[in-house]
């Protein structure tokens, strides 16, 4: 009877001890859940806070920045953010820029500093000025994943997007651009002041399959197969483009590393590297080593532009079939050899080819 009293108690206890187990382990799961869903809302808050600050500092930069909506889901492991309606503006002093989009979709981490992806698909307008040319352009895009990394330490603010299916237009020319594939990248570094021999800025822009503006047919036709550039800012960086800052730059050494640069546009197929700065009247001059292939029908076709006149592509293709190079017989030629820009003329070896407009900054 003891015995049976014994085993009975025994079992009561360790089913007391089990319901406490369980009880615990409830408060607990139901602790964290209660703390994670108060993390999401402060992250949503903080996402809200860091769109709300970039919003002040385009103001406090003379600019504004507006937004008809915002949007934070992914409760509870990720912060999306949708910004309906957006409008920034930004000012220098060839006037106001602009840029409205419907929607910006991004995934941030509210806890980092370090940036955010996002995707520009859709709708874009964007007006801006060049030099003295104002322009006015709607921007689609199919798809436009991408990365902001913001600046730490010693390493750069990276910017890049991959669009697809991208459609640019000139809304007052009506003037389009189409793109199948694109992916640009931009980085500069934050200091206050950079030498001529340092890096300020770079672009990596890589293009395919593109259909340029019925202009184009003139030249070497609308259809640009490819297009690939990486280029480097040496001192610092000229923005906006005026020309004051160009002066300086130019006066400080400043120059254009083009580390590579590879076209394909019609007959012509073009790679090389080289240099870019400016000429005392602020004009582009250009010392690059390229590699050409589809010399002839180029030259035919940019006498058929009326960009070179016959008797000077006459010379032109005697200098350039004397530097051919056939890896066997019946190849393409390839030939070797440095192109530049002096006083806005354009030099194939020493041979002159064509003279370029001049830029009015």
């Amino acid at each position: 009877m003891s015995t049976t009293v014994s085993t009975d108690i025994i079992a009561r206890r360790a089913e007391r001890r089990r319901a406490r187990i369980s009880f615990w382990l409830f408060a607990l799961f139901l602790a964290a859940v209660s703390a994670a869903t108060a993390s999401w809302f402060v992250g949503a808050d903080l996402v809200r806070d860091r769109i709300a600050k970039i919003a002040s500092e385009a103001a406090a930069g003379g600019g504004s920045f507006s937004t008809s909506a915002v949007k934070v889901t992914g409760f509870p492991l990720t912060f999306n953010a949708e910004v309906s309606k957006v409008r920034i503006t930004g000012r220098t002093p060839r006037g106001v820029w602009e840029w409205q989009a419907d929607r910006i979709q991004a995934r941030l981490a509210p806890w980092r500093a370090g940036g955010a992806t996002f995707d520009l698909a859709g709708n874009h307008k964007l007006r801006f000025t060049v030099g003295r040319q104002p322009l006015d352009l709607d921007i689609t895009a199919g798809t436009a994943p991408g990365e902001f990394i913001a600046a730490q330490n010693e390493a750069p603010r990276i910017f890049k997007v991959a669009p697809q299916k991208l459609v640019i237009r000139e809304t007052v020319t009506g003037q389009r651009f189409d793109a199948e594939k694109a992916s640009v990248q931009l980085f500069r570094f934050l200091r206050a002041k950079t030498a001529a021999s340092e890096t300020s800025a770079g672009i990596i822009l890589e293009l395919n399959d593109v259909t340029l503006p019925k202009e184009a047919d003139k030249v070497l036709g609308s259809k640009l197969a490819h297009f690939q550039l990486e280029a480097q800012v040496m001192g610092d960086t000229p923005l906006p483009l005026e020309r004051p800052r160009l002066a300086r730059w130019r006066r400080d050494g400043g120059v254009l590393e083009i580390k590579k640069i590879d076209l394909a546009w019609g007959p012509a197929k073009l790679s090389g590297n080289g240099t870019l700065s400016l000429d005392d009247s602020l004009q582009p001059e250009a010392s690059l080593a390229a590699r050409i292939t589809g010399h002839e029908k180029t030259v035919d076709a940019l006498v058929a532009a009326g960009m070179v006149r016959e008797n000077v592509a006459r010379g032109v293709k005697l200098v350039l079939d004397m530097m051919a190079r056939r890896t066997s017989p019946g190849s393409e030629a390839v030939i070797q050899l440095p192109l530049s820009i002096q006083s806005r003329v354009i030099y194939v070896g020493p041979a002159r080819l064509a003279r370029l407009p001049q830029i009015r900054w």
